[in-house]
């Protein structure tokens, strides 16, 4: 139903439906990332407890790191990642090597995160950098392993097992104490391999954050720490409640930061291929803009406008997260027909938000976001591709700048012809599985986008 849909998006003229103060369960479930150590993305939205606790206050103290002007700071920077991914590609199809695009934007968009907002120069395509040592690569490695443990635990695998519960046998949901037993119990499975270096994993992702930390401060005085707009120096200013919890929040930035974005590129990327008369068209414009093809970082984001609505439509089509906005009932309600009790909190699923209200959602038409279009009061209705509220993604711009400058840089120095079937993952993102594409150089004519 997306009217019911868009209340939640919006919220009700009655307010009955509040917009919850805590994470949904699958989100709760990322505190086994931080060893139990709640982070910004884990806390209740207020805590009364004291002053050090609390996402909104936390999140005031980080937000001035992620706006606009500081992150601009940083396009130099992004600037020399993305020389090193063309190079990579250039070697690769001069090679006729087969490239894992989803595992290479991955490692493509982490390398940015880190050299743009936490300093660190991990080198993990051309392997130089003055933090090669710290092995970004192999951190890649393990956030995988533990965000495939994250889903078992959330998942619930004891469920089955539950037989002299009525509500498992009929098939129907009892999650929170199914959740709860699931999630205090999996951690004992020590005969389970994949649980043993859950844990292992989650030593070397906080030793990870915990040595950045350190060789910042070592390089740093207080003045310069204090001057200093990029996101770890943001990170060691905030006011946390331990060392503990700074370093739980830095390795659930970079977990939240890197596939998001990097598969955002992958989609917007087949989409286009499934499109050609779109692809054409973001061809056009890129070379209209940038017809010497210098660095992408060279020019303002406006200057993409088609390439931003390329954007926008992929990601009504493929959110970046696969579980979106959450609000409680205050009172027993009534939604789509439905009996809401009192105190249910209703969770939307993002894919269904961008699709369900359009006759033809299943299409990809970038049109569709220009001020002119008959859809264009829908699917700004209906945009959710960073949340909204007062939990809404507090790294958006960088994403956006990530997103759009690595996309016009792939589509102005290379041609993708889609040559298998994209098989969609969803856990906490949404994955394109199988991905693979025919990649060539392009000439100085407008491509070869057929």
């Amino acid at each position: 139903d997306p009217e019911a849909m868009r209340l939640m998006i919006a919220g009700d003229d009655q307010h009955k439906f509040e917009e919850w103060d805590k994470p949904c369960g699958l989100l709760e479930a990322l505190n086994f990332v931080t060893n139990g150590t709640p982070s910004l993305v884990t806390m209740s939205t207020y805590d009364k407890s004291g002053k050090y606790a609390g996402h909104g206050p936390l999140r005031k103290s980080l937000e001035k790191s992620l706006n606009v002007q500081a992150i601009a700071t940083r396009k130099a920077v992004m600037q020399r990642r993305l020389d090193e991914l063309k190079a990579h590609l250039d070697e690769a199809v001069a090679g006729k090597e087969e490239v894992d695009f989803s595992e290479l934007m991955c490692s493509v968009v982490f390398d940015i995160l880190c050299s743009s907002l936490f300093d660190l120069e991990l080198g993990i395509l051309t392997g130089s950098g003055k933090d090669a040592d710290m092995e970004g690569a192999e951190f890649l490695r393990r956030m995988r392993k533990m965000t495939d443990e994250l889903i078992k635990t959330f998942g619930n695998p004891l469920r089955p097992l539950f037989l002299w519960d009525r509500d498992v046998r009929e098939g129907k949901q009892n999650q929170r104490f199914l959740r709860a037993f699931a999630k205090a119990l999996r951690p004992l499975f020590l005969w389970d391999r994949d649980v043993r270096e859950g844990r292992q994993n989650q030593r070397f992702l906080r030793a990870f954050a915990k040595e950045a930390l350190d060789r910042y401060r070592a390089k740093v005085t207080d003045e310069e720490l204090e001057d200093d707009p990029s996101m770890i120096a943001a990170i060691i200013r905030a006011e946390y409640q331990s060392e503990e919890h700074r370093i739980g929040d830095f390795v659930l930035f970079l977990l939240a930061g890197f596939d998001t974005a990097a598969y955002t590129i992958c989609w917007c990327l087949v989409e286009l291929c499934g499109r050609p008369e779109a692809y054409r068209q973001a061809l056009a414009e890129l070379d209209a803009v940038n017809p010497s093809r210098g660095p992408a970082t060279g020019l303002p984001l406006s200057a993409y406008k088609f390439l931003n609505l390329c954007i926008k439509e992929s990601s009504r089509k493929w959110p970046m997260a696969g579980v979106g906005l959450h609000r409680v009932a205050k009172e027993d309600a009534v939604l789509s027909g439905t009996d809401i009790p009192q105190g249910s909190v209703v969770l939307n699923v993002c894919p269904h938000i961008g699709r369900v209200a359009l006759q033809d959602g299943d299409e990809f038409i970038p049109e569709r976001w220009e001020p002119r279009h008959k859809d264009y009061d829908t699917v700004t209705k209906y945009n959710v591709m960073y949340s909204q509220g007062k939990r809404n993604c507090v790294g958006q711009n960088m994403a956006n700048m990530q997103v759009l400058y690595t996309l016009s840089t792939l589509l102005q120095h290379y041609n993708f012809e889609l040559v298998s079937e994209v098989r969609p993952e969803m856990a906490t993102t949404f994955k394109p599985c199988n991905l693979q594409f025919k990649i060539t150089s392009r000439g100085h004519g407008m491509g070869d986008a057929k």
